[in-house]
């Protein structure tokens, strides 16, 4: 997908041009840029064997259909969510029986299977063409991307295949919650956390059933987020929105959000979220008391520390558990860290000079070690990537950290089992510590957009992985 996007380097300020970003102005939001994949070598060898050809195209046309399964009408441009539930019932992965997440339908044989599993199928079978079933949009394995063909779009559009032909139907819009949102002065980190928490399944599901509706609290910040999942998940609406509102009551209740200058965007996060969780304390009177809170914040990102420490003198063991919501990770002085990297510093033994009263010996030993262990994963697996340090002067990391797909955290754990998460939204950092701007990139219905602001673009696994990510969240991958 080719982003308007500037060529020279320097500083971001917010509510300005960022250079490497579109300006908002330029671009706006009313319409989703067209999926304009080229073709491989492979889909090019393909398309170029006129028997070959025929067949692969018949092949292309059943699987749009599929992806167009959800709509009904003259013009099927309107969501039928009993028609969604049937094809997830049908639909899975053929190794790990998931319906609810990316899959695809293999154009050479009758496989079915999600981002995790497919690409051991293209292994065994040597099958590397698929259709991503909730868009239509043609993936090659063996190249990792998904591709196009201009015979491909006018095989799609004699079918009229809306998916491949206009990216996103207003009808459909409304399910998706894609859509930007208007910098107000400065408000980049408002709504950048904001993007990531739209586009949070469990988050999404819960304010969507109306968990929250009955609130009559005045200057509610819990209030005002369900407003915004009304207005993002209700609407066809593609301008973008203003969270006047929000910024309105988040000033009145945290002073120091107050005025248009750049806020951290992990800070206004763990704020958000700690109102959340505060609402449903206030109305429930739950969870204040050492209850382990049923809110959707702990209910969602919860989880677990163990400590672990040992007396250097007599070796006894001290075990401490602590809740998290999220972890922040220093960035490690290495050529190429990785997200891996990161954690395996958080977890490694680290060996302490300090005075430790040991209960079992009685000694105030000096030499002693700590270890942290995740005891309780969350639901959803948070990052902070400390980019940001104030040692006499504000500095920034700007060193890109490799970040996967999927993560496995089981090594991080107590337990040691398989724990695989899936990265569905990030936030990055653009710019100097004073003058820059943020971004969230997210995971919606398969495809990857990245929301600069009121600009919504499409953009490909490659540029993700590529980006310099500050926050990133991960959902449990369920198997």
């Amino acid at each position: 997908m080719t982003i308007a996007r500037t060529n020279t380097p320097g500083k971001s300020v917010p509510g300005k041009t960022t250079p490497g970003i579109a300006a908002p102005a330029s671009t706006p939001a009313s319409a989703f840029p067209r999926a304009a994949f080229g073709p491989c070598s492979h889909l090019t060898q393909v398309l170029g064997t006129a028997t070959v050809r025929t067949q692969f195209l018949k092949q292309y046309a059943l699987g749009v259909r599929v992806a167009r399964f959800v709509t009904r009408g003259a013009d099927a441009t309107t969501l039928d969510h009993a028609l969604q539930a049937a094809r997830a019932a049908t639909l899975k992965c053929h190794e790990c029986a998931l319906a609810t997440t990316l899959l695809f339908l293999c154009l050479q044989c009758s496989y079915i299977g999600c981002a995790a599993h497919f690409p051991r199928h293209t292994d065994t079978s040597g099958h590397v063409f698929a259709v991503d079933i909730l868009t239509g949009f043609l993936k090659c394995f063996k190249c990792g991307d998904f591709i196009g063909a201009h015979d491909l779009d006018a095989n799609a559009h004699d079918d009229t295949n809306w998916i491949v032909e206009h990216s996103r139907l207003p009808s459909y819009k409304a399910t998706t919650g894609l859509r930007g949102m208007v910098n107000m002065g400065a408000t980049c980190f408002i709504s950048s956390v904001l993007q990531t928490l739209i586009h949070n399944p469990y988050v999404r599901n819960h304010f969507l059933a109306g968990s929250h509706a009955d609130c009559c609290v005045e200057n509610c910040i819990t209030c005002c987020v369900d407003e915004i999942f009304t207005e993002f998940y209700s609407k066809s609406e593609v301008n973008g929105y203003g969270p006047t509102r929000l910024l309105t009551v988040a000033w009145k209740t945290k002073r120091a959000l107050a005025g248009y200058s750049e806020q951290d965007a992990h800070e206004f996060w763990q704020f958000i979220v700690d109102e959340i969780h505060r609402a449903r304390v206030r109305d429930h009177a739950k969870g204040a008391h050492g209850e382990v809170c049923d809110c959707i914040t702990h209910s969602t990102f919860r989880g677990e520390l163990q400590s672990t420490t040992t007396c250097g003198s007599c070796g006894a063991s001290t075990v401490t558990v602590d809740p998290m919501l999220d972890l922040s990770l220093e960035i490690p002085a290495s050529r190429a860290p990785t997200l891996a990297s990161c954690l395996d510093k958080f977890t490694a033994e680290e060996h302490l000079d300090v005075q430790y009263p040991c209960s079992r010996c009685g000694e105030r030993a000096r030499a002693i070690s700590k270890r942290l262990r995740v005891q309780t994963l969350p639901r959803v697996f948070g990052v902070q990537l400390k980019r940001f340090e104030h040692n006499g002067a504000s500095t920034k990391i700007e060193t890109h950290v490799a970040f996967p797909l999927f993560v496995d955290l089981a090594p991080y754990t107590l337990a040691g089992e398989t724990a695989t998460y899936e990265l569905f939204a990030l936030v990055v950092h653009i710019g100097s510590v004073l003058t820059g701007h943020y971004i969230s990139v997210i995971k919606s219905q398969g495809q990857w957009f990245r929301l600069d602001d009121s600009m919504v673009a499409l953009v490909t696994e490659k540029e993700v992985l590529l980006m310099k990510a500050y926050l990133l969240f991960y959902a449990v991958h369920v198997v």
